[in-house]
């Protein structure tokens, strides 16, 4: 085995034994698999609101809770109402939109019969064209990916279904969100050293990210 694979395979086993390593993996897998197939011009819009919706609704796959709910459909907080919009709704008006995403992904039914039990087991194809959908029939054209405080407005207009939120909650939202995207940028300039001090300060399964140099934590929002 060569010392680059040696090191892939290092890195693949640590993701593997770190759930939410796992999880924030095939979370931007799955984003980019849909982006790619997806019609729209602007892609780029379109990865950037599908991550921060994800970030919004499981901190990037850092908040366990999120998987498993009983009172949503899977990790993309699928809420009952649309839910059963995907269920039911079969007219034409909808049809195209539905068929036009659900189809990309052989697993779900033609009929959607099964789609509810793929995302109630977390199926991350299933969640991302689901959350996908919900956005799609929004007339709204995709906000701009350098402008978070307007992709964050987006998601709450087309996406959240809290109407309980305050303005102070979708402040603190998106002090956050650009907390947790500050925290991406540097992913790829940390010095081996400072890669290794967030690996030791990240508490498994806790959604707690420990910032180079700083002694408290940053809580992710559920």
């Amino acid at each position: 085995m060569t010392m680059f694979n040696k090191i892939k395979a290092e890195e693949g086993a640590v993701v593997n034994k770190n759930p939410s390593k796992r999880r924030a993996r095939d979370l931007q897998s799955n984003i980019d698999w849909m982006v790619e197939q997806d019609a729209t011009e602007h892609k780029e819009r379109l990865r950037t609101l599908m991550e921060v919706t994800a970030f919004l609704e499981n901190s990037f796959g850092a908040n366990p809770k999120a998987y498993d709910r009983n009172y949503t459909n899977s990790h993309w907080s699928i809420d009952e109402p649309f839910m059963n919009d995907l269920l039911t709704k079969m007219d034409p008006e909808y049809d195209k939109v539905y068929y036009d995403y659900l189809d990309k992904y052989d697993k779900i039914n033609r009929d959607r019969s099964n789609l509810r039990e793929l995302l109630e087991s977390n199926d991350d194809k299933a969640g991302v064209l689901s959350a996908r959908i919900k956005y799609a029939v929004s007339p709204d054209p995709l906000p701009d990916n350098n402008d978070l405080d307007a992709v964050v407005d987006y998601w709450y207009k087309n996406y959240n279904s809290n109407k309980d939120f305050t303005e102070k909650d979708i402040d603190k939202k998106r002090v956050e969100l650009k907390k947790w995207w500050s925290s991406r940028g540097q992913e790829t300039s940390d010095s081996p050293e400072q890669k290794e001090f967030k690996r030791i300060k990240t508490k498994e399964n806790s959604g707690y990210y420990y910032n180079v140099g700083d002694q408290a934590p940053l809580k992710f929002i559920d």
